[in-house]
């Protein structure tokens, strides 16, 4: 059965080396964000432009902002992470998230969809 482990905490905390190493006992996926949204940048178009939720989001608008330090916009964040869990999903991967969601808007998009990908009951706080 497909399981979802997440990991809270705040930063230096240790969840990202908690976390690669659970999933190299249980042979889990490590979901990182900040992977995802680099995955992004590289592979995407600089002009493609994801229409989410009623706005326009250009990816090179938002890796400027990335590359700024700053925070990427939020829908354009729960987007990426959403395709990927649903890939993920798709492959009958169990997944380890270290410190994601990171926000509230994040959570209350992304667990609902583990919820209807993994179901309540595999999915571990």
């Amino acid at each position: 059965m497909k399981q979802v482990i997440i990991l809270f905490g705040p930063p230096g905390a240790g969840k990202g080396t908690q976390a690669e190493l659970l999933a190299d006992k249980l042979g889990y996926y490590h979901f990182e964000s900040s992977k995802v949204i680099e995955a992004c940048f590289q592979n995407e178009q600089q002009e493609k432009v994801f229409s989410i939720e009623g706005n326009d989001y250009k990816v090179g608008d938002e890796k400027k902002r990335w590359e700024q330090g700053l925070l990427n916009s939020p829908p354009f964040v729960v987007f990426l992470m959403a395709e990927r869990i649903k890939e993920l999903a798709e492959m009958g991967k169990s997944i380890i998230f270290s410190g994601s969601p990171r926000t509230v808007y994040e959570a209350e998009r992304e667990i609902p969809l583990l919820k209807e990908l993994y179901g309540l009951e595999n999915i571990n706080f």
